[in-house]
């Protein structure tokens, strides 16, 4: 069970067990292009209703 801390504004949770740094940088990058192209379609909206 990861230990909470209580931070600025927010939550930092500490591992429990090693941190593949590797594989974790492959899900956020993933997810940063998953952001890029649903920002991208909302501004295609926006256009298309204007």
């Amino acid at each position: 069970m990861p230990e909470w801390i209580k931070g600025p504004g927010f939550y930092v949770i500490q591992p429990t067990g090693p941190v593949d740094k590797e594989i974790l940088k492959a899900e956020m990058d993933a997810l940063e292009i998953k952001l890029r192209e649903a920002e991208a379609r909302i501004a295609a909206r926006k256009v298309e209703s204007a």
